[in-house]
């Protein structure tokens, strides 16, 4: 299943990806655990458990991406300078499911042609370049306008226009999101 396109901010789009049950420490949901402690207090909680690890050499054809599940480290190491200990302790983090992600960002042409209308402050750059100024909302309206089109159960149900627009992912229908057969954001982890 298709599972991503970029937008300027950028924006992914995917149909399947990390399994929630899986994550490591330090992922949404996860409580962590008791990690050894690291120079600058934060804890690395790299628990230990069966993966095969994700390659960083995708298989992309078709502007698509294949991304196989897997696990990898996510984080900074320690002493990489500019780190923000708060937000980047080392943890690893399982993908139970494959995935496609586009490998580019969304065109301003791709998002016109699609939504009606281009958002982005940079449109003198030409339609080959990426839309930008593009919010959540407005990136689902388009994950879902792209599941319409191929005839995919939307992901997220939007209602109201452009500035007044306001979505949610269908959480009650597609619980993982990435059980979702149509267009939808990536996870943190996917990105």
């Amino acid at each position: 299943m298709r599972a991503g396109c970029l937008l300027g901010v950028p924006l992914l789009l995917l149909a399947c990806g990390e399994d929630p049950d899986a994550r490591g420490p330090g992922s949404s949901g996860d409580p962590g655990g008791d990690g050894e402690e690291q120079a600058d207090g934060a804890k690395s909680d790299l628990p230990d458990f069966e993966c095969n690890p994700v390659s960083a050499d995708a298989d992309c054809s078709d502007g698509w991406c294949q991304i196989p599940a897997g696990c990898f480290v996510m984080g900074s190491p320690e002493e990489q300078r500019c780190r923000d200990d708060d937000v980047e302790i080392q943890h690893k983090v399982k993908l139970s499911r494959d995935f496609e992600i586009s490998a580019t960002e969304v065109t301003q042409a791709q998002f016109e042609a699609r939504m009606g209308y281009n958002p982005s402050q940079f449109a003198d750059c030409g339609e080959d370049c990426p839309v930008e100024r593009v919010n959540w909302h407005d990136a689902v309206a388009y994950c879902n306008a792209l599941s319409e089109a191929e005839g995919l159960d939307a992901c997220y149900t939007c209602s109201g226009e452009r500035d007044e627009r306001i979505c949610f992912a269908l959480e009650d229908d597609y619980d993982p999101i990435q059980a979702c057969p149509g267009y939808r954001l990536p996870t943190e982890a996917e990105w």
